[in-house]
């Protein structure tokens, strides 16, 4: 098959996937541009390796730095949860029982810009309508 051709399929078969492009290639044409996409794949693959030869990709914390870490996650989720047992019973703790991990209050945000009455200094914001609401 001619090289122009292959790699046409293979972008296609990239783009739509196998069932359209063997539709539209043949399924030979489409397995030899598997192929040519795997070999290409690879070699990119190998590239990056050389490349990327002295690079660390991993264990980039001791021992000691992982173990505080776990540490300090551990004495947080405690004082979470004895937080939440503070807050007392809910209403049906049969039906609804306290969830492990999940902080059950939320914090309070600011207030919205233009929801008041503009002070000195600043403008009001200016409400926006969507289209097809």
């Amino acid at each position: 098959m001619p090289l122009p051709v292959l790699g046409a399929a293979a972008q296609f078969l990239l783009s739509n996937g196998a069932r359209a492009a063997i539709k539209k290639f043949g399924s030979k044409a489409i397995n030899m541009a598997k192929k040519e996409l795997k070999k290409r794949d690879s070699a990119i693959d190998d590239m990056a390796r050389t490349t990327n030869k002295g690079v660390d990709r991993g264990k980039h914390l001791t021992k000691g730095q992982k173990a505080g870490f776990e540490k300090r996650r551990e004495t947080g989720r405690q004082n979470r949860l004895a937080q939440e047992r503070s807050i007392g019973p809910q209403k049906s703790d049969a039906f609804n029982p306290p969830v492990e991990d999940v902080s059950l209050r939320f914090g309070k945000g600011g207030g919205v810009r233009g929801s008041g009455k503009a002070t000195k200094g600043t403008r009001a914001c200016k409400m926006v309508t969507m289209k097809g609401s």
